[in-house]
């Protein structure tokens, strides 16, 4: 999910966590960021974010308020998740 305001520049978390748990799937996952950040910034989005960030857990990231760019599967979005994303 990609949701930005008509107005926005950009700034906000991004995570995208999900299914990084090993050193070759944060690397990996670090590389489609930084392709994401490009096209968005060529597209005329201003600020945006450098690096992911690792400090939300995926869950935690649909939550905030500040949320850019995150993403998750179908069981927690139907669970957890259904009708409280920011």
């Amino acid at each position: 999910m990609l949701a930005l305001p008509a107005e926005s520049t950009g700034t906000g978390l991004v995570s995208i966590a999900m299914y990084v748990t090993s050193e070759p799937l944060a690397h990996a996952t670090a590389e489609l960021w930084s392709f994401l950040r490009d096209y968005l910034s060529k597209a005329g989005l201003q600020d945006v974010p450098e690096k992911l960030d690792r400090t939300a857990g995926y869950d935690e990231a649909w939550l905030r308020p500040d949320l850019l760019l995150s993403q998750t599967c179908g069981y927690p979005f139907a669970t957890r998740l259904r009708g409280r994303y920011a």
